[in-house]
């Protein structure tokens, strides 16, 4: 009997699969597999999960995750993996999966807008350069978690006006606010307020603004694909202020998950 072929596109918030076999595709989402939420609470709760789900010893999994750009970061993920049942393990970053579904086996740049953000070089099968992808403390500008803290930081210093501030509380309590700050989860606000864009337009066009400002600014790159749900939600405006920049995005996508699965099936062949 062939094994089974479970392959995963990981972000900040969910984490896309595709099971194969025999020729059939099963799609499903679960919770995060960044690292940052690695513990032996989580590692229990998924190893409960996937061992209810399948024979572990027949799957083969191909892994691309947030979080796990880093060599040391993939060892660690593969680890995980193989402790709560995985044999046959592949890990690889989510640029990795953002290469493989936008361009395949041709280069070019391409950017991710998610929860969080990035640039990079990709060669038509690995990651030549990366430009941001410096984390929430740090970076992000462009992303669900940046226009999130920008949002948050208006409303902390009463800067929101009347029915911006009406919306955001009839969407999340004040509480619940404080506790996004403590835990640093922004991005929780950008799919609260995904609907209001024209709303809080401001906000995402300075973010967007400095995504280009901090990684486009060079004239070194013209043409980019975009990857990623605020890209997507947002990719007019990304579109609009890519032309001040003179760059050309290419394509967006929102979720990669399934064109990830036909280059892996291509790269395969």
């Amino acid at each position: 009997m062939s094994k089974i072929q479970i392959i995963a596109d990981g972000g900040g918030t969910t984490t896309n699969w595709c099971s194969l076999q025999a020729g059939r595709r099963s799609y499903f989402s679960l919770e995060s597999y960044h690292p940052s939420f690695w513990n032996s609470e989580f590692e229990e709760r998924i190893k409960a999960y996937w061992n209810s789900k399948f024979k572990l010893s027949e799957v083969e999994l191909i892994f691309f995750g947030a979080g796990c750009y880093r060599l040391d970061k993939r060892m660690e993920a593969e680890e995980m993996f193989k402790r709560i049942g995985f044999t046959d393990v592949s890990v690889l970053s989510d640029l990795h999966a953002a290469g493989f579904s936008s361009l395949g086996k041709q280069s070019g740049w391409v950017a991710i807008a998610g929860t969080g953000s990035v640039l990079f070089n990709w060669s038509g099968s690995d990651v030549l350069e990366v430009v941001g992808g410096k984390g929430r403390e740090l970076g992000d500008e462009g992303s669900g978690h940046y226009f999130g803290k920008l949002v948050f930081e208006a409303f902390e210093s009463n800067e929101l006006e009347g029915d911006q501030l009406d919306l955001l509380l009839d969407r999340i309590s004040k509480h619940d606010l404080e506790v996004l700050k403590i835990e640093t989860r922004f991005s929780e606000l950008s799919s609260l307020l995904v609907n209001d864009q024209g709303l809080f337009s401001e906000f995402h066009e300075q973010s967007i603004r400095l995504f280009f400002d901090s990684y486009l600014n060079s004239g070194s790159v013209s043409h980019i694909q975009m990857i990623g749900g605020y890209a997507w939600h947002l990719r007019l405006v990304f579109s609009k202020i890519a032309k001040e920049y003179n760059v050309k995005i290419d394509g967006v996508i929102n979720e990669p998950i399934e064109p990830l699965v036909d280059q892996i099936a291509l790269f395969t062949e």
